[in-house]
């Protein structure tokens, strides 16, 4: 009834502005109730990160993840033609049924999340993963909130009771082998990701939809 283009374009038209909503929603109540920065800028540029992290996640998979990216930001600062319109991004559109996609979210999840820094350090990470760090939206997400969290943060008093204090937010980055020069760049990054996540899923769509088609 519809061609491919006009579909998937409908599609991430229609879906902007709901997964914008629920992601700035998520993000604002929770920043505040975890007592973040209280300057209007960085609460800004953090609700920025959180669309861009959300719309990368979706791009990249499917509508679940949503709610695991959301709490991530606050935790850091025929019928095969249907499956596949249901969510209509990269996975979704490579596997051949949704029970597959799912399937397949878990492993990339894990991996994206574990080699991000938001578990381990980035200089644990070994030389041959490292190229999954830079595929992953935690990477450029997590670096973004911590930089702009920390950053100029010029004193921090600590409890006598704390075993481990940090004099400044400087050196919390530098600790988390992060650093406020890759900002932009994370920034960018993350468009990149999200454009590059969307353009391979039509790709695929595209393919499987001339595939469905009847032979004559």
């Amino acid at each position: 009834m519809y061609r491919p283009d006009v579909y998937f374009l409908s599609k991430n038209i229609v879906h902007a502005p709901i997964f914008t909503f629920y992601s700035i929603l998520y993000t604002s109540i929770y920043y505040f109730l975890v007592g973040l920065t209280p300057e209007l800028d960085r609460f800004l540029i953090c609700l920025l990160t959180g669309v861009l992290i959300t719309w990368c996640a979706i791009s990249f998979g499917e509508r679940r993840i949503v709610m695991c990216v959301d709490l991530f930001v606050v935790g850091r600062t025929g019928g095969r033609g249907k499956e596949c319109g249901k969510s209509s991004y990269f996975l979704s559109c490579l596997a051949p049924t949704i029970n597959v996609a799912l399937l397949l979210l878990s492993p990339f999840f894990l991996l994206y999340m574990v080699l991000s820094g938001f578990f381990l350090n980035l200089r644990s990470v070994p030389l041959f993963m490292k190229f999954i760090s830079y595929m992953s939206w935690f990477t450029y997400g997590n670096e973004v909130l911590l930089v702009n969290q920390w950053a100029g943060v010029t004193n921090i008093t600590c409890s006598p009771t704390a075993t481990t204090c940090y004099p400044d937010g400087a050196t919390i980055l530098q600790q988390l082998n992060f650093s406020p020069e890759y900002f932009v760049r994370d920034l960018i990054s993350l468009c990149c990701l999200t454009l590059g996540h969307l353009v391979a899923a039509y790709f695929f769509f595209h393919l499987r939809t001339l595939r469905s088609k009847p032979r004559r």
